[in-house]
């Protein structure tokens, strides 16, 4: 597989959007050739979840100044979007969460039913409404997407 082409900013000062994972920008960081990133104007990042891991922390600290003030024009927002915006029910985590994302505070572990509930009849979380898909096909696995399917309880692409 081939490696993706370093982004470069655009010409004439027009904006330049960056859509990289953060197994690539942490395998790039500190390079000079990415140096204009560190003056970008915001930073959005997705599954933010998982925000408070090494790998962000590392990439996080080379966008932002270890000691923010309030009149520093570089520090861009850093949004985070999410559908679990909870550590599980680890209240610490959490907080290390919402200390990434501007101290906003969260509801407790033991209220979190009671946010999506709320959540759910203002009508920014869907509610699921099962429904089976009538499907009279026959459908067997091969020996390989059935040992793929127990091993890594996922079913196979092959199979889709």
């Amino acid at each position: 597989m081939g490696r993706k082409p370093d982004p470069t900013p655009s010409a004439d000062d027009v904006p330049t959007t960056v859509v990289a994972t953060i197994q690539t920008l942490t395998s790039r960081l500190g390079k000079d050739r990415l140096g204009f990133l560190k003056n970008c104007a915001l930073v959005i990042i997705d599954e933010s979840h998982h925000a408070i891991t090494k790998s962000y922390t590392q990439l996080l600290d080379w966008f932002l100044p270890e000691e923010p003030t309030d009149d520093d024009e570089h520090v861009p927002p850093v949004i985070g979007l999410t559908a679990t915006p909870f550590r599980g029910t680890n209240e610490e985590e959490t907080r290390w969460l919402a200390n990434r994302f501007g101290r906003t505070v969260l509801p407790s572990a033991a209220k979190q039913p009671e946010l999506y509930e709320r959540l759910r009849r203002e009508g920014i979380l869907s509610t699921v409404k099962p429904e089976p898909l009538p499907y009279d096909a026959p459908f067997t696995f091969t020996a390989e997407e059935l040992d793929h399917f127990r091993r890594f309880n996922e079913f196979p692409d092959s199979a889709l």
